[in-house]
């Protein structure tokens, strides 16, 4: 059915004339149910502004049921963005005019002209099911329209102030709406050593049907990001490799120039689903989900033993990865206003309901990684000792020793010279010592965790092994002969396991324990900053840095 013309009229018994038509306008968005009343009355100002009113001039102002959506008053305002237009918004108090609505409203009413013409918001992101009844009529707008607002303008006969004419909103259950794309979006790029910026990049768009838009509104800063960001070391790294002082492997990932911005940083977060591809099966808009930071197929034969970031079907170099730059490819970073994420059905891990998102923003790759150290070895050695060597990679080691501790080891001993990061692991109920001055015994721990990211760390945590032990190491150690002691470790059966993340694999039952347990791992976060104080943020001295935002149509637990 087409949209009816603005001069079709509808009439109703004792209700003046009621002309109703249609706009198109940008910011319209789904309406919830809800029952208004429109009322007219006589007034000698109308947005501020002093009028005469004629006979046929009356005012209209829309009472709701619920009034933390509309709010009812004869006094009608306009902000300056609005006042050419004469456009009010009546809804939560917020003014908008012309502008992009609130990021989440369920109703809108505009005000134009100096009299009596009121707008009600058609979907933000349009084709909606919206019926408008009112003066015994009614008006449908049906799918496949997009932007539609309905007018409702007093004409001729003049309304009864003594007579509240009702006018009935409600539109059939749907998927959640979200914006319509823009052309381009908001990205953090890292420039050089401490200086990090917004940039604009192309939006992204579905490009497979196995694709999905995502939203992040949660983001962690990896402990690999700050080593570019507080250190000038992309110079230095060439040289290095040049030199033969560093394995080549590094450029791989990392580039000729090691971390030369500018490049799109970021690769933790938790996301919201905007926008699915027609071979997507498992996500709907709103879904919140966890992003690895590893792109996969989840089909290949590396994927299916587990080994999701050495994927051969997304990889075009070492690594197929977000916020890594140029040399692991083209698929930007994480801290952006929307990204694209491939093989949506095996990349997107849903964040169980009662999970608050800020518990789990670094799952992505610090916290899966900190998992993989501990939940392992504590498996095949349920009750087992557990060493961890932290002050390099800050928050794996610190999670790991959490995640131990939640696990039932039956002791978890955390070696740092950080005294904030020796309370955070104190908390989660590990005994704490420093890192200088105090050796953690020979021969004495079932697992070790090596998280100072240097060759006398690694050393220590290898020899501080029970025969059968397992250490696994999870720092950069870029040097093409680090001295290992591999008589020691043929002497006590030890294991030693290093290598990249693979979160894909663990997501599933890494949220399954925060969720059964309710393991706080937002105690390691020690930088909560908003979304849009990123620059800044990330570039803090700190051991956990998490952005957030408010997501636009994901539901959050309730605290």
């Amino acid at each position: 059915m087409a949209p009816k013309r603005r001069e079709d009229l509808v009439r109703g018994p004792r209700a003046p004339r009621l002309a109703w038509g249609f706009a198109a306008h940008p910011a319209g968005f789904e309406p919830a149910a809800v029952g208004l009343e429109v009322r007219f009355f006589r007034a000698r100002t109308c947005h501020g502004v002093p009028f005469r009113p004629t006979p046929s001039e009356y005012c209209c102002r829309f009472v709701s049921r619920d009034t933390a959506l509309c709010r009812p008053g004869p006094k009608l305002r306009s902000t300056n963005g609005a006042r050419e237009q004469g456009m009010r918004s009546m809804v939560g108090g917020e003014f908008f005019g012309g502008c992009h609505p609130p990021e989440r409203t369920d109703l809108a009413v505009w005000w134009f002209g100096r009299h009596s013409e009121g707008v009600v918001g058609a979907p933000y992101g349009g084709g909606p099911d919206l019926e408008v009844t009112g003066a015994n009529s009614e008006v449908s707008v049906h799918p496949g329209t997009r932007n539609i607002t309905s007018v409702i303008r007093c004409e001729g006969q003049r309304p009864d102030p003594r007579r509240p004419h009702a006018l009935l909103l409600h539109s059939r259950p749907r998927e959640p709406l979200v914006p319509a794309p823009p052309t381009t979006v908001r990205e953090l790029r890292f420039r050089r050593s401490g200086v990090l910026e917004w940039g604009e990049r192309r939006a992204p768009e579905l490009q497979e049907p196995t694709d999905a838009i995502v939203r992040p509104f949660v983001a962690g800063r990896c402990d690999g990001d700050t080593l570019p960001i507080h250190r000038p070391v992309s110079r230095a790294m060439q040289a290095g490799m040049a030199l033969g002082v560093i394995d080549p492997v590094v450029g791989s990932i990392c580039g000729r120039v090691p971390f030369q911005g500018p490049f799109a940083i970021g690769h933790e977060c938790v996301a919201e689903v905007l926008q699915v591809g027609s071979g997507v099966r498992g996500l709907k808009p709103g879904d919140r989900v966890v992003v690895p930071w590893s792109v996969s197929c989840g089909t290949c034969d590396r994927c299916r033993r587990g080994l999701t970031s050495k994927c051969t079907t997304t990889a075009r170099s070492t690594l197929a990865a977000y916020g890594f730059g140029p040399a692991s490819g083209d698929w930007g970073g994480m801290v952006t206003d929307t990204f694209r994420v491939p093989f949506a059905d095996h990349m997107l891990v849903p964040v169980p309901d009662q999970v608050s998102s800020l518990r789990v923003a670094a799952a992505s790759d610090n916290l899966s990684d900190a998992w993989r150290t501990v939940s392992g070895p504590l498996t095949a050695c349920p009750g087992g000792t557990v060493l961890v060597l932290g002050g390099g990679a800050k928050s794996i080691g610190l999670y790991a020793a959490g995640i131990a501790v939640a696990l039932g080891a039956s002791e978890v001993d955390y070696f740092d010279d950080d005294p904030e990061r020796r309370g955070i692991a104190e908390s989660f109920g590990a005994r704490v010592l420093p890192l200088e001055g105090a050796r953690p015994r020979r021969g004495g721990y079932d697992v070790t965790v090596e998280a100072t990211s240097n060759t006398r760390g690694l050393q220590r945590a290898v020899r501080a092994l029970a025969p059968g032990g397992v250490c696994t190491a999870v720092g950069y150690y870029v040097a093409p002969t680090t001295r290992v002691p591999l008589m020691h470790m043929y002497a006590t059966d030890a294991t030693l396991r290093l290598g990249v993340s693979h979160p894909r694999a663990v997501l599933g039952e890494l949220l399954e324990f925060v969720a059964r347990t309710g393991f706080e791992a937002e105690r390691v976060t020690t930088v909560t900053a908003d979304w849009d104080q990123a620059p800044y943020a990330y570039a803090q001295r700190a051991t956990k840095v998490v952005l957030h935002r408010a997501p636009l149509i994901a539901a959050e637990p309730n605290p």
